[in-house]
């Protein structure tokens, strides 16, 4: 009865698996083994990932391949004395392909799930570095202080723990909500935005309580910040100011996670309407320094009759 009742385990493909999972976990994986011949015990291998590298050459998505060595070697219907199946323990060391500089170091436990597919179930006991979803550095930029809980909110959403991943993104955008208005506030004013929604934004600032810090605003933010024709404050707004124990932990992961993408964009957003306007002022004062001396250059020759 308790095997009836036991909640499924869910199913990842191999590399997933490896790059995306928070230890400790444990999942079904397809797709890792592979054999010559009927008769033959399954072998397991190592597929390539694609993990963030902070190398000074990568500093960005690369690929990782394991060390020679990769394949992990023989598995089979094995059990012990008591019709078990034996779980077996694998280290599997990972490296940068393009820089050859970072590692990552996988400690897991695999046992044969079906030995007519080849199937696997996959506890990942730990890794090394210890695991921490990549977060882009305008993210950062913007969240700041709470980077911390930010990063344990990804921990969280990763390890499908949708309640902690809710509560951690909320604290993150209600600590930030008045450097978020900030921010907005002076893209909007690069931008050259209508003088009422600068109004709106500042009305907001003012508001003590996070539900109510929406309500004044009403006109359109720049172009340049919506997101799918919708205003991303309103759509963050609107997410977390639902009462936590009106949801699911699966809605709250789901939740959790649009969050975290909206909010991720609108850093990008943000970070690339300030990266060029710091560009074009870049340009202009490069150009004035060259242009101080009017009818001097190059092309200040007047033209004969």
């Amino acid at each position: 009865m308790a095997n009836e009742t036991a909640p499924k385990l869910k199913v990842m493909a191999w590399a997933d698996f490896l790059a995306n999972q928070a230890p400790p976990s444990v999942c079904i994986v397809e797709n890792a083994t592979f054999r010559f011949q009927p008769e033959e015990d399954w072998t397991f291998f190592a597929p390539n990932l694609t993990m963030h590298c902070d190398s000074e050459r990568c500093g960005g998505e690369r690929i990782y391949e394991a060390k020679p060595g990769a394949f992990l070697g023989k598995i089979g219907e094995k059990k012990d004395f008591l019709g078990r199946p034996i779980r077996q323990e694998r280290f599997l060391t990972y490296q940068c392909k393009n820089c050859t500089d970072r590692e990552k170091v996988f400690a897991l436990m695999i046992q044969m799930e079906d030995v007519t597919e080849g199937t696997l179930r996959v506890w990942k006991l730990g890794e090394l570095p210890f695991f921490s979803p990549h977060v882009p550095s305008r993210v950062i930029t913007l969240i700041r202080d709470d980077l911390d809980l930010f990063l344990q909110g990804r921990r969280s959403e990763n390890s499908a723990q949708g309640i902690g991943a809710f509560v951690y993104y909320r604290r993150v955008v209600v600590n930030q909500w008045g450097r978020l208005l900030d921010e907005i506030i002076r893209v909007s004013t690069l931008s050259n935005a209508k003088a009422e929604v600068i109004s709106s934004l500042e009305a907001a600032k003012k508001e003590t309580r996070f539900k109510d810090s929406v309500k004044p605003i009403t006109p359109a933010l720049p172009a340049s910040l919506m997101i799918g024709d919708r205003n991303p404050l309103t759509l963050l707004h609107g997410a977390l100011s639902v009462g936590i124990h009106d949801l699911s932990d699966d809605q709250c992961l789901e939740r959790a996670a649009d969050v975290r993408l909206v909010l991720t964009e609108l850093a990008n957003r943000i970070g690339e309407v300030l990266k060029n306007r710091a560009e074009v002022n870049e340009a202009v004062v490069r150009l004035s320094k060259l242009g101080g001396n009017p009818g001097k250059g190059p092309d200040s020759t007047p033209p004969t009759a």
